[in-house]
């Protein structure tokens, strides 16, 4: 249904007890929009959630032949389902229903300016008229989801998240940016208020993190380089960079000395110097292989010499795609 003279809506502008009526003049924003295009019926109501103001709106719905339906109050996450299920108890379709918070947005915003704060709360009414008078009733759809997720960012953030989607089931694709998981927090010496070192928090999460190897898959050295689908269906496309090291060598640390090279390093700011062969920051990291920073290497032939045999240095990136989705249980999807 386009706008026009088939459009009738009705809107009730909200007390919230005191929450909203306390800062703004709520009769003064009914007399603003009573008399806006399409509005049949214009009232303030105490509580506009209470059950008998529910079962007013249903009775004006009907009386009044109303098919769009305005709510200002508090917030939607609050009660935009509860007028929804007014509009459906009603017979109308819930979308034709839009939610104004005129609570945090105009009251709570604005206790120092009463005025001010009762002309914002017309602004959003009437924003929300305007909303309702294009609507178009929408139908929920169901659509198969992918039933896999991706964590982008490892740090321990990240791997907490990966490893609460794998206990619920669900395929976890986590991408790392820097060679090693952990991000900062293996930088700290003791973390309140357990007095424990960031490393060894970062050690146990990795721990945890690959006994769900089944359902938890880790890409370092890697960013996301584009998005594609729609909810529930995405191809998120990984670029992967090489990290020329096959396996840990023994005598990294002679070719870290036979390298001789220092170049800034990123992770501490260019505070300090490190070498173009990048090691494990600590006991237990992941992957527990070097990984050789090719662009900075001037004679990475002469670095790699004691760990010829750990070292590929023909590798490419590569870049994989992956199908994510992580769908609720239920596996709908709400009209956007």
């Amino acid at each position: 249904m386009s706008e026009g003279k088939d459009v009738r809506i009705g809107v009730y502008v909200c007390h919230c007890g005191g929450n909203i009526s306390d800062y703004v003049d709520v009769k003064k924003v009914v007399e603003a929009i009573k008399d806006e295009p399409n509005v049949v019926v214009a009232k303030d109501v105490v509580f506009a959630c209470a059950d008998s103001s529910q079962n007013e709106m249903i009775e004006d719905i009907k009386n009044n032949d109303l098919n769009r339906l305005v709510v200002a109050s508090c917030s939607p996450k609050l009660h935009e389902l509860t007028f929804r299920g007014v509009a459906e108890r009603a017979g109308l379709n819930p979308y034709t229903y839009y939610h104004a918070n005129i609570r945090e947005q105009s009251s709570w915003a604005h206790t120092d300016d009463k005025v001010g704060a009762t002309i914002k709360a017309v602004r959003h009414t009437r924003a929300a008229i305007a909303y309702v008078r294009l609507a178009e009733p929408l139908e929920r759809i169901r659509t198969p989801s992918t039933r896999a997720a991706i964590v982008v960012g490892g740090g321990i953030a990240g791997m907490r998240a990966a490893i609460a989607l794998a206990d619920a089931g669900i395929d976890v694709h986590l991408v790392e940016k820097a060679p090693f998981l952990g991000g900062r927090t293996a930088q700290l010496c003791c973390i309140y208020p357990y007095d424990r070192g960031g490393s060894e928090i970062v050690r146990e999460l990795i721990k945890d993190l690959l006994k769900r190897s089944d359902r938890i898959k880790v890409y370092t050295n890697a960013e996301v380089a584009g998005l594609d689908g729609y909810v529930g269906n995405f191809v998120v496309t990984i670029k992967i960079k090489p990290r020329y090291f096959k396996s840990m060598c023994p005598a990294v640390n002679d070719a870290i000395s036979t390298c001789g090279q220092e170049i800034p390093d990123e992770f501490n700011f260019g505070l300090t110097k490190r070498s173009p062969i990048v090691t494990p920051p600590f006991d237990g990291a992941y992957p527990d292989i070097p990984y050789l920073d090719i662009e900075h290497c001037n004679d990475c032939e002469t670095c790699i010499g004691p760990c010829k045999d750990h070292v590929d240095l023909n590798q490419r990136p590569e870049e994989v795609k992956v199908k994510v989705g992580a769908p609720r249980s239920h596996d709908r999807l709400q009209p956007i």
